[in-house]
């Protein structure tokens, strides 16, 4: 279960990976600390909504994960390979936004369309007789 944080000073060997409580890296003190999975980590503390704690406690109960941290590790991976195959900067995103905004107010798309197909059938016609 996940319990509120709890003022501690992280060792060697101290699996509190995961703690409800405000953000708090433990970069310079748990930067020798290694374990056997995953190689160095970088202890950290995070705060969870209620329901989100509930959730994470409930895939740990079934199962589904051994640790809290196994769950928030898994999340975070699916979030950057989500971000990843988008392929998009934040910056990027602004600039198709805005690029967006400045073409101009958006067309209704089935007399567009019909537009469209008439002055191309139009010109299939044109051409087809030139022929």
């Amino acid at each position: 279960m996940i319990q509120a944080i709890q003022p501690f000073t992280a060792a060697a060997g101290d699996d509190r990976l995961l703690e409800i409580g405000a953000i708090k890296s433990y970069h310079g003190i748990a930067s020798g600390i290694r374990s056997p999975n995953m190689g160095q980590v970088d202890k950290r503390s995070i705060t969870l909504s209620p329901e989100l704690a509930q959730a994470v406690d409930d895939v740990v109960a079934a199962g589904e994960y051994a640790s809290a941290s196994e769950v928030i590790r898994d999340a975070l991976r699916q979030w950057k390979d989500r971000r990843e195959l988008h392929g998009y900067t934040v910056e990027e995103l602004r600039k198709l936004v805005q690029e967006g905004i400045d073409s101009g107010p958006a067309l209704d798309g089935p007399p567009l369309m019909e537009r469209l197909r008439a002055k191309y059938l139009k010109l299939a016609e044109t051409k087809s007789f030139q022929e």
